[in-house]
């Protein structure tokens, strides 16, 4: 049985896929989710009415949801002059 850390390298030598570290996968999940943040993913629209003038709300983060009970995604009115923000259940 093998004890270790095993050589760079290894996984090919036995004809393996190459994995990730873990290093690796969380800079790479950092990124992502920071490229988010910066508004790289838009807003979308969810079929809910908004409650003061009528028009489509959108999820303004779709990726992120609140970790409530029960969980909530957050909305806002993309129409001029209504100001409407709020929560809705995910």
């Amino acid at each position: 049985m093998f004890h270790g850390t095993p050589a760079r390298g290894l996984p090919e030598y036995f004809g393996m896929a190459k994995l990730k570290t873990l290093d690796e996968h969380n800079r790479e999940k950092v990124e992502a989710y920071e490229a988010e943040l910066r508004g790289c993913v838009d807003a979308r629209k969810n079929g809910i009415a908004c409650p003061r003038c009528g028009s489509e709300l959108l999820d303004t983060h779709p990726s992120l949801t609140l970790m409530s009970y029960p969980p909530k995604k957050r909305v806002g009115c993309p129409s001029e002059g209504c100001t409407f923000t709020g929560y809705r259940i995910a």
